[in-house]
């Protein structure tokens, strides 16, 4: 059965996720033409008596997952990806439930940069596979110590308006967020000067104190990027750096919920402070993702996966991206974080739409986009059974996490 974007679809007995909770009686979810048309209790009206019916058993419906953060996934290395390889990239992304992505490039030299966004910026947006949201750049602006974390410290520099201004232009305005730390020279001034032209900025990869990161937020930026992880050495004595970042009720925060870059319990408490709407899971996931232990690369970093962790072989005490897909990212977040499902949902869906000022793609209401994944969850195992970008549906293979 191949399902068009055009056609009627009518999902039947599924528990809708709508905004903040799931229904608890079974509902139906009328698709036409790509957009979401009704949500009833009986047989919806907005659509014939021909359409394509799927059957969803009392399964969860809920809008597609949105992931800030991804470097790689199945062995590509978006650093390292042609145009094709990046397409290639978004139908695995499609996969795991993600059907809005923000491809994401770390520090390296301008060209390499330049290059690789170029190369996301020149896929196709086709069938089957994830919607590019915008590029989150995760450098070059970052600390040059402790909180580097495994950026290479050759290509660590100022940011200029200049340098910023060329990735919009080869990218057709498709940066929306950028990673930097506020310590580094010229950081605070830059801040304000970037939101004022849309772009979301995050702290992260930052050695900054307290006082630095306070005037960070006031000047404009929203986002705590991968919370707890490249940041100061000696945390326990400087524990006002993640804090400040932690208590903030402006800033929306993102976490690595895989179990080695947050400790459980770290990740429990961080989940009673941030309030609910502020908190974002992400997988900043490399190309070992999804795939086998063994060698892969991370730009000009050769990375090893051992045991499902991504390290710098020359520094196994040194983390290097995640193998995380959000299908973990949820169930982990739901275990170690002590959280129902409904809000690790939103913290893959509302929470980030929202902070790049999108809500309403990332709902399930009359006029929304029918980006969905309906899915099962029983004994800390979720399966995706169905994923459907812009009213159709994907060829999945079965996923269970």
């Amino acid at each position: 059965m191949e399902v068009r974007t055009g056609s009627e679809i009518v999902f039947s007995n599924v528990r809708p996720y709508l905004v903040g909770h799931f229904a608890t009686e079974p509902h139906f979810v009328a698709i036409k033409a790509g957009k979401i048309v009704e949500i009833s209790r009986e047989f919806p009206k907005m659509v014939s008596a021909t359409a394509i019916v799927i059957e969803g058993n009392g399964q969860y419906l809920t809008p597609g997952f949105w992931d800030l953060q991804l470097n790689g996934l199945e062995g590509i290395d978006l650093l390292s990806a042609t145009s094709h390889g990046v397409e290639v990239f978004l139908r695995h992304c499609l996969e795991y439930g993600v059907t809005v992505v923000f491809p994401t490039v770390i520090t390296d030299s301008p060209e390499r940069m330049a290059a690789t966004i170029e190369a996301i910026s020149q896929a196709r947006d086709g069938e089957y596979q994830a919607r590019i949201g915008g590029i989150h750049i995760e450098g070059p602006m970052i600390s040059s110590g402790h909180g580097k974390g495994c950026h290479p410290a050759a290509h660590i520099r100022q940011l200029s308006w200049e340098e910023y201004r060329h990735w919009q232009e080869i990218s057709g305005g498709k940066i929306a967020i950028i990673t930097l730390a506020p310590e580094a020279e010229g950081a605070l001034d830059l801040i304000p000067r970037l939101v004022g032209d849309g772009i979301v900025v995050g702290i992260g990869h930052t050695d900054a104190s307290k006082e630095i990161i306070t005037e960070a937020i006031r000047q404009g930026a929203k986002l705590a990027t991968h919370l707890w992880n490249a940041c100061k050495k000696e945390l326990e004595r400087n524990l006002e750096h993640v804090g400040a970042m932690l208590m903030s009720d402006r800033l929306y925060a993102s976490f690595i919920a895989d179990g080695h870059h947050i400790h459980p319990d770290t990740l429990a408490i961080s989940f009673r402070v941030k309030p609910l709407d502020k908190i974002i899971l992400v997988t900043d996931a490399m190309a070992g993702a999804g795939a086998p232990d063994g060698q892969y690369r991370l730009g000009d970093l050769e990375v090893s996966v051992i045991d499902g962790v991504a390290r710098d072989p020359n520094n196994l005490a040194q983390l290097a991206g995640s193998t995380l897909t959000l299908v973990q990212a949820i169930v982990r977040a739901i275990k170690f974080g002590q959280i129902p499902l409904d809000r690790a949902i939103r913290m893959v869906t509302n929470n980030p739409a929202t902070l790049l000022g999108r809500a309403e793609e990332a709902q399930i209401k009359e006029g929304a986009p029918a980006d969905l994944v309906l899915f099962s969850y029983q004994d800390e195992k979720l399966e995706i059974r169905k994923v459907m970008r812009n009213g159709q549906l994907s060829f999945l293979r079965q996923l269970t996490r």
